[in-house]
């Protein structure tokens, strides 16, 4: 006979052997038979009124069976019985944590630490509920002292890693503060691997921790360890996958990405990074496709709306993109690159109001987006908007000084100076000199750009310098000989020169 079989015959001869169901209910519990546990429980404590231990394994039992107030009731009632045992009120805090209580969770943790300072689950348990950025250290102490009580408290080590690595903390003042220890995360992440070599989590998280200081090799090492350990861990599929990605993979990266839909076939975040794999490698109609079923699962995806605009711009379908650059900037309104390209396709489409709104809405999240400022400033064309064009295009190049397209509209329109005076009269004032000057910078971005040559020539003509415009017009149609504006132009300077 086994003990069960023992402990039930000595029942069946005294029924009211109350120590024989106590311990027959500790082996149901220790072998998750809660429901054959509970009656022999309940029993004990109609034997024993007083029994507290009793009143606290069917609170546990009642708890795991989601019976949330009867196992409080129970907690409470073995607490005012035995109110210096540690353990119940470590017990109570984890039913208030289920409970979503937790300022009830907290002050039983501390009262179970007050009664038994040695009790290592106690300040691990005060540990996991101090998530505040202004609770960072409290919650690092707790950790180490679980730990300092208890060496191989594998879940201490690991929890207290995910705090280390996120470093969410908060100064005296309240300021938020980011200070993320990644060298002693990974060394916590490694000794929970070392007191339990099958935790797959934190073969996981370590992952993660290796990637953040580029040692990519080890981190896939790991994370294809945590997927033999538990070959249903999706999110290990998916992290693999973007790693695999980094490291310029993109078969295996692909591999892995559909083992993740595998496990969860409604994740967003996977067909998301799948579609942008699948676009990244030119598969333009397998991207579009998982682009929409991103899309089926969580219609609010902004970047996928953005992404998917994109690739419907690039095969022709401008109708659909901007239907969906529109989704775009309607579920992110700082949405700054979806502006833009909006912009750029309503322009195209000869929608140049809206084009020119989209393009400041870019300007305005984005002060720095020197694309926007210069395309916004070719929109610009009649003679009184000269200044505001001019504005634009010089923050282009005060942004970005390499801009060659921003320098050489810039000189063109200094180089024309159609404006109108203060009185609203048509003028013509060129800045020939700063003209110049602009489409020299374009040339030496661009040295092979004709078109800055052809036009440099035309100021340089109206300059009388008649040689260095034969150069430039030379320099045009060497290096696009079918130039025919530039023949026609070099035609008529060349008697200039005789």
């Amino acid at each position: 006979m086994n003990p069960k079989e023992h402990l039930e015959k000595a029942i069946e001869i005294n029924p009211d052997f109350s120590d024989a169901r106590f311990q027959l209910a500790l082996l149901y519990i220790a072998d998750g038979e809660d429901d054959q546990a509970q009656p022999h429980l309940e029993k004990v404590i109609e034997l024993i009124p007083e029994y507290a231990e009793a009143y606290r394994y069917l609170g546990l039992v009642l708890q795991r069976a989601k019976q949330y107030e009867e196992a409080r009731e129970r907690f409470q009632q073995s607490i005012e019985l035995s109110p210096e045992t540690a353990i119940t009120y470590s017990n109570i805090a984890l039913l208030f944590v289920e409970m979503e209580q937790t300022e009830e969770a907290k002050y039983n943790l501390i009262q179970a630490i007050e009664l038994d300072s040695n009790y290592a689950p106690s300040y691990y348990n005060l540990a996991r509920l101090l998530i505040a950025p202004e609770e960072f250290e409290e919650a690092r102490k707790n950790y180490l002292t679980a730990i300092d009580i208890d060496p191989n408290f594998r879940d201490a080590h690991y929890y207290m890693a995910k705090l280390l690595a996120t470093g969410k903390k908060s100064t005296t003042d309240g300021s938020p503060l980011l200070e993320p220890d990644v060298e002693e995360a990974e060394r916590l992440q490694r000794r929970a691997i070392e007191i339990d070599a099958e935790f797959e989590k934190a073969y996981y998280n370590l992952a993660q921790l290796l990637q953040k200081r580029d040692a990519l090799a080890e981190a896939r090492e790991v994370l294809e360890k945590a997927i033999e350990l538990n070959p249903g861990y999706g999110k290990a599929y998916f992290r693999l996958a973007m790693l695999l990605v980094e490291m310029e993979e993109p078969a295996a990266a692909l591999e892995n990405f559909k083992k993740s839909i595998e496990c969860y076939p409604e994740d967003e975040q996977t067909y998301y990074r799948l579609a942008m794999l699948q676009y990244s490698q030119r598969d333009l109609a397998t991207a579009r496709d998982y682009f929409n079923k991103t899309i089926e699962i969580k219609p609010e995806f902004a970047e996928a709306h953005y992404n998917l605009a994109r690739l419907l711009e690039e095969e022709g379908d401008d109708e659909s993109a901007r239907t969906h650059y529109n989704r775009t900037v309607e579920l992110s309104e700082e949405h700054a690159q979806g502006h833009y390209h909006l912009a750029r396709l309503l322009e195209r489409k000869d929608i140049l109001v809206e084009a020119k709104s989209n393009y400041e809405k870019a300007i305005a999240i984005d002060p720095n987006f020197a694309d926007a400022y210069y395309h916004l400033a070719t929109l610009l064309r009649d003679p009184e908007e000269f200044e505001t064009a001019r504005k634009y295009y010089q923050v282009a190049v005060d942004i970005d000084p390499s801009h060659a397209m921003a320098h050489y509209n810039l000189a063109k329109l200094l180089g024309g100076g159609h404006k109108v005076s203060e009185d609203g009269t048509p003028m013509t004032a060129p800045e020939r000199d700063e003209s110049v000057a602009q489409f020299t910078k374009a040339i030496k971005i661009s040295p092979k750009y004709p078109n800055a040559y052809y036009h440099l020539a035309l100021v340089l003509e109206d300059m009388k310098d008649f040689k260095k415009a034969q150069m430039s017009l030379e320099t045009a149609i060497k290096l696009n000989p079918e130039y025919a504006e530039a023949h026609y132009r070099l035609a008529l300077l060349l008697p200039k020169l005789q």
